[in-house]
């Protein structure tokens, strides 16, 4: 029997169903987790998607909607889809097109997408970027991303960067 894809828009009763799919995740990361995304809530308006494989959560695409378009996700510094690990890639094409057919559905014009980049990634996922190729996306920004080992770094910190990493070793720790 042929997979079955369903889309829809994240509802705030499907907190802990999105959060504990963002942790499980090959590439979710905090900045999607719910309450970090209520943050913006008074300022973006927020369109996240919820697909489903058989009635059984399959992705997030954190985004928000302005002017008809569909942005993953400008009030972060990335969004992207994000998916279990060892997705299928038939799954992952077929999932890609459930979104596009809701967002024709909709009326929406175009979707921005900013993928997650690789070096947060719990597993390695970079199939986002090669369906969108795949679907004649057209790139339109480049970001550059850097890692900086802090157990071995001898320099010193802006007070700034210092309440930054406080706030992650934190967070983290949650």
């Amino acid at each position: 029997m042929a997979a079955s894809y369903s889309v829809r828009k994240y509802m705030p009763q499907d907190l802990n169903l999105w959060n504990t799919f963002v942790y499980q995740s090959a590439n979710g990361t905090f900045l999607v987790d719910r309450h970090y995304l209520s943050y913006h809530k008074n300022r973006i308006s927020d369109y996240s998607l919820m697909v489903f494989k058989n009635h059984t959560l399959f992705a997030i695409l954190p985004a928000h909607f302005s002017d008809n378009v569909l942005y993953s996700h400008k009030g972060l510094t990335f969004g992207g889809l994000m998916v279990l690990p060892y997705v299928r890639t038939q799954d992952y094409l077929a999932c890609w097109h459930a979104i596009i057919n809701y967002c024709k559905a909709h009326l929406i014009q175009s979707l921005e997408y900013q993928p997650t980049p690789t070096l947060f990634h719990r597993q390695q996922e970079v199939r986002d970027t090669y369906f969108m190729y795949r679907l004649n996306a057209k790139l339109s920004d480049r970001k550059l991303a850097s890692v900086k080992n802090l157990t071995s770094y001898q320099g010193t910190f802006s007070k700034g960067k210092h309440l930054n990493i406080g706030k992650a070793i934190k967070k983290n720790s949650e």
